[in-house]
């Protein structure tokens, strides 16, 4: 019977966020990637990125434009909704 006795260490908020949580997993839609057949936008910004080195117009924030736009390729633009509703599950 030690398992009571562990949850008797927890509130009932405590235990009743858990359940939450776990209910929200449970229902958690799956992201899946997509097919996107227009991959120019990620490579304009990877060339400009790379020009940008050489002298060009660099900005710290490029590496994030990539990202951003390899994310949204790979699985559509909906996806910062998507991540804005999961994270910190």
């Amino acid at each position: 019977m030690t398992l009571i006795n562990d949850l008797k260490s927890f509130s009932n908020s405590d235990l009743e966020t858990e359940l939450e949580r776990r209910e929200r997993q449970k229902t958690k839609p799956e992201k899946k990637a997509v097919y996107v057949s227009d991959w120019f936008p990620l490579m304009d910004l990877c060339e400009y990125y790379i020009n940008s080195l050489d002298g060009g117009d660099y900005f710290k924030d490029h590496e994030h434009y990539i990202f951003e736009k390899a994310i949204e390729i790979t699985y559509g633009k909906g996806v910062w909704d998507w991540i804005r509703e999961n994270e910190n599950e």
